[in-house]
């Protein structure tokens, strides 16, 4: 494949990617639900591939190269923290609790659904 073809591919897969989003923030604003937009446009994105409406390979490149950029995306975040020493002084072992156990949750649950996934993969072969 081309350079040009990869990047128009990658390219339209992220926009599939970025109408999902846009959906859930519409349907979220629509019926004033307490749950974020990007949520719901990820839970239909979800729905989609695992009912297979949309196959994997419509979204593999797109979301491989967001996930590539993910770093980027905490970049403003932490030039806040940055901004934010006092706070940090007074509060910041009660932050640190919550990231720990947050970070430790998360990496619970993917390990869970990590192991999940390849033992679907191995029945299937």
């Amino acid at each position: 494949m081309t350079p040009v073809k990869k990047i128009l591919r990658t390219s339209f897969q992220i926009i599939l990617i970025w109408a999902f989003s846009l959906i859930g923030s519409w349907l979220s604003k629509r019926f004033s639900l307490p749950i974020p937009g990007s949520l719901i446009g990820m839970a239909l994105l979800f729905i989609a591939l695992k009912k297979n409406w949309l196959p994997v390979r419509f979204v593999d490149a797109g979301s491989s190269f967001l996930l590539g950029q993910l770093l980027l995306f905490f970049i403003p975040s932490a030039v806040g923290i940055v901004n934010e020493g006092a706070l940090i002084r007074q509060d910041g072992w009660q932050m640190l609790l919550i990231i720990g156990v947050s970070t430790l949750l998360v990496m619970l649950m993917t390990g869970f659904v990590a192991e999940r996934v390849a033992r679907s993969k191995a029945v299937r072969t």
